[in-house]
């Protein structure tokens, strides 16, 4: 997703290039899970000098992948996202993206 120029979200203090890099080579989910603990249920942050939003609360999770889906498109810098973690739901898009999303339905009711 791109970032608008909004008003910034919470985040960690930067460290210019490296940015998470040590967090995330160490403990990815611990790292995560950390930024949420620290700065709330949408956290903004930097990674190869690039801004990401890492959002956790659910109902901000919902309005971005259900309710509102279509305000949120991916950026280029999704693909950095699906070297890391692969192509599952959170990064996929079009077809491959309502496939999933249907085959996980039943397990969110």
């Amino acid at each position: 997703m791109e970032i608008s120029k909004l008003k910034p979200a919470p985040s960690p203090k930067p460290r210019p290039i490296i940015g998470m890099i040590p967090e995330m080579t160490k403990d990815m989910l611990g790292m995560f899970m950390g930024l949420t603990k620290n700065h709330g249920g949408i956290v903004q942050f930097k990674l190869l000098n690039k801004t990401y939003m890492l959002v956790t609360k659910p109902e901000y999770v919902k309005h971005i992948l259900q309710s509102n889906h279509h305000n949120y498109i991916r950026g280029k810098s999704v693909e950095t996202g699906r070297v890391l973690l692969g192509n599952g739901l959170p990064l996929s898009d079009g077809e491959f993206w309502l496939q999933q999303r249907r085959i996980m339905q039943p397990a969110f009711h």
